[in-house]
């Protein structure tokens, strides 16, 4: 699993100190894996205030802000749906350094996306790479996760660092 990214979603969790307790396992057990967590960012640093881990390997967004009226109807779908993720991309939509990707199909694109996610599908991502920038973060989305991971892999594979958001998106 070396040189994996995992994203984790640990806002509202009904178990946060199982996920604080999980993050500095899988860091100090697994060499090369590097965490980004979605969380309210005061409570997760203080939870881990005397874990022993290598902090440089995890990026936590803060998502406790709430989310305003100024949302896309997909971004309200996806706030019903499970709210940190909703905070966790419009955080992510702030930032000049990142590039939010999905990899469904043309179709499912077009009847509904998150907001700011550029669609170039799984099958054509080898021939479009020369269209994404390498120095940006890639955030990769599609509908159950599974077009994501191997777009991510694809991505890592090219030199590009790229995250999968696991479980996809769907109307």
């Amino acid at each position: 699993m070396a040189g994996q990214k995992i994203l984790i979603d640990a806002f509202g969790s009904d178990y946060p100190d199982q996920i604080i307790d999980g993050i500095a396992e899988v860091l100090n057990q697994i060499d090369g894996v590097e965490l980004v967590v979605t969380g309210d960012e005061e409570y997760i640093n203080n939870a881990l205030i005397g874990k022993d881990f290598d902090k440089s390997r995890l990026e936590i967004i803060d998502c406790k802000e709430v989310v305003t009226n100024d949302d896309s109807p997909v971004d309200a779908i996806l706030k019903k749906k499970n709210s940190s993720l909703s905070v966790a991309l419009k955080s992510l939509r702030e930032r000049e350094d990142v590039i939010l990707l999905d990899t469904r199909t043309p179709f499912e694109y077009m009847r509904g996306h998150a907001e700011d996610f550029i669609n170039i599908p799984l099958d054509d991502l080898r021939e479009r790479l020369g269209e994404l920038e390498k120095d940006k973060r890639i955030y990769v989305m599609c509908q159950s996760g599974l077009r994501s991971y191997l777009a991510t892999r694809i991505l890592m594979q090219n030199g590009f660092d790229a995250y999968n958001f696991a479980g996809g998106f769907r109307l």
